[in-house]
């Protein structure tokens, strides 16, 4: 009965410290992984309005893509600019900015939006609803300055629960592993403690 109780501490405990480690490892990525690699949104050579891609969650759009080490962020232009009623560039980044992170499935994401007040003005920090501070995520500049994290990013808050569970449950295991492994060994016959 002893080893059925043992097992199931180990594994609840596997569980949450697996937990603890997928946030961990995700929010390390979101504040400290370079950007890898970058794209633009596509532009035009001629004047007409360019062609949608593909963006997170399979939405069309135009987004600017930066991928880093267990991270990749979304960020639509914020306008274009044009001459004469053609399209020339766009100008400037927007929202909604979408960020995932996690290793080795993305497991955190952090959505900003822009939230208006009754009078239109645009809501920033604690004046925004609860649930919108939730989806956003922490500032990564709000992090003490000697951690270095990199800046104008988040850490994410919100689950993407398929790769969440897996990430959890593989950080599970190789705790799970690491406890088992150098957890109590069974007695032997002849190496019992002696009583005093």
């Amino acid at each position: 009965m002893r080893r059925v109780w043992r097992a199931v501490r180990v594994a609840v405990l596997s569980v949450l410290v697996g937990a603890a480690i997928n946030v961990a490892v995700a929010w390390s990525c979101a504040a400290w992984a370079p950007v890898t690699r970058s794209t633009a949104p596509n532009d035009s050579r001629h004047g007409e309005w360019p062609e949608a891609m593909p963006g997170p969650d399979g939405r069309l759009g135009h987004w600017y893509t930066y991928h880093g080490f267990g991270w990749v962020e979304w960020v639509p232009p914020a306008g274009a600019a044009c001459l004469e009623g053609r399209f020339k560039h766009w100008v400037g980044q927007g929202t909604p900015a979408i960020r995932k992170a996690g290793i080795p499935f993305l497991s955190l994401r952090s959505d900003v939006n822009v939230v208006r007040s009754a009078d239109g003005q645009a809501l920033s920090r604690w004046d925004l609803p609860w649930d919108e501070i939730l989806r956003r995520g922490s500032k990564t500049s709000s992090l003490p300055s000697f951690l270095l994290a990199k800046p104008g990013r988040r850490l994410p808050l919100v689950p993407i629960w398929p790769g969440f569970l897996f990430n959890t449950l593989f950080y599970a295991l190789v705790v799970a592993s690491g406890a088992l492994m150098i957890g109590p060994r069974p007695l032997t016959p002849g190496s019992a403690p002696r009583r005093r």
